[in-house]
């Protein structure tokens, strides 16, 4: 049934009067030379030099180990600590970098859990949320902010759940079209009501099936604050008439339910894998 290191490269001219020169560079690099480098593709996967987007840089400190991702450009991507030498337990404060280098995000690890302070910031350095995690669940007041500063939302959780709320409108009037102090973009619905549209929807090209093409495509669109699909493209191909398919039931969502932060409806960006499988009844 078909269903649907980072490379420093260094030159010193040395001569009796830059002896000091050298011994202090050689302390500063030495410790560069001990840590463990990495290379990712956009997907996070390992992958070497050429194809790489991301590169990891990791040093053995104490009873853990200090890690520093880092753009394909040299700029940090992600800075904190693992507990672990696989990286799977996050450990103390951690600070999240966008290409242009802005610091938008920082938090606080214990044991692989979220705890303590969390602050989200806008390109101009302005709070765009900030609360507090307890055992990895939102706990207490948590508060949103304008680009200009002004209050966006003032939100009480307990135990994870958001138990109140009050939301606005930059001129400080209520806003009465979001209730929720954060959400993440996702089909109407959930999982189970896409994979039903998927369902509905997708239709394995006979010239595929016939030649027992598989694979999984992957698809980048926009969402809208209104919840609009925009600007669908292919990221991964795996064959002509399979990609044609999967571009075609992408842009026959109707819509999608759009990012919300710190009660602010925003724009975002969706990657959507489909997958093409061919399995014998």
């Amino acid at each position: 049934m078909a269903k649907a290191l980072f490379n420093d490269y260094y030159f010193l001219y040395m001569n009796k009067k830059n002896l000091i020169t050298l011994i202090l560079f050689c302390n500063y690099i030495l410790p560069a030379l001990a840590q463990d480098t990495t290379y990712y593709d956009a997907n996070w996967k390992v992958s070497v030099v050429s194809n790489a987007t991301y590169f990891r840089l990791k040093l053995k400190k104490g009873a853990g180990w200090q890690v520093k991702d880092c753009y394909i450009s040299g700029k940090p991507q992600m800075e904190g600590a693992y507990s672990d030498y696989s990286c799977t337990i996050n450990q103390g404060a951690f600070s999240y970098y966008d290409e242009n280098g802005h610091l938008y995000h920082v938090c606080h690890y214990e044991q692989g859990q979220l705890e303590g302070d969390e602050i989200l910031y806008y390109d101009n350095n302005q709070i765009r949320t900030e609360g507090k995690y307890k055992d990895g669940k939102r706990e207490g007041e948590w508060v949103g902010y304008f680009p200009s500063g002004k209050l966006s939302a003032h939100a009480s959780f307990k135990d994870g759940d958001q138990i109140s709320g009050n939301f606005f409108n930059e001129d400080g009037t209520r806003n009465e079209s979001v209730n929720e102090f954060s959400r993440a973009n996702s089909y109407p619905g959930g999982l189970r009501a896409f994979q039903r549209f998927l369902i509905h929807n997708l239709h394995y090209p006979d010239a595929a099936v016939n030649r027992s093409v598989e694979g999984t495509v992957l698809i980048g669109f926009d969402i809208s604050k209104a919840g609009k699909i925009e600007n669908i493209k292919l990221l991964r191909s795996v064959e002509t008439s399979l990609d044609k398919e999967a571009l075609r039931v992408i842009g026959l969502i109707p819509e999608w339910e759009p990012l919300i932060i710190g009660g602010i409806l925003c724009d975002s960006y969706q990657r959507q894998p489909i997958i093409f499988s061919l399995e014998e009844k």
